[in-house]
């Protein structure tokens, strides 16, 4: 599928013959706010990860979202590096402005 709209007009169709009772618009806009719900960055401000569980990262001084960990015992968080394998130690966390979950349950 190219757009969300093409996507949630898909999905309204599949359920109209499935024989579902709801209006498309009331479907489209439940549809279309799920997705934003699930593309959402979270600043740091307002909420942090759990602890060690791996997230996408936003900070100051890159382009790219990074693959992290926070760690709450010592506020530090944990950055992978696919060149070797490992995860390495952060300091500076007000460097991390945003983060996402990576799979949404």
């Amino acid at each position: 599928m190219k757009t969300i709209d093409e996507a949630a007009n898909r999905s309204f169709a599949m359920l109209q013959i499935a024989g579902a009772d709801t209006s498309e618009q009331d479907f489209i806009g439940g549809f279309k706010i799920g997705v934003e719900f699930s593309q959402r960055w979270i600043p740091v401000e307002e909420e942090l990860p759990q602890h060690r569980i791996a997230v996408f990262v936003k900070m100051i001084d890159r382009n790219i979202p990074i693959l992290a960990t926070l760690n709450t015992n010592d506020m530090c968080w944990y950055f992978y590096d696919y060149s070797d394998n490992e995860w390495y130690g952060f300091a500076s966390v007000k460097k991390i402005t945003h983060w996402r979950p990576i799979e949404l349950k």
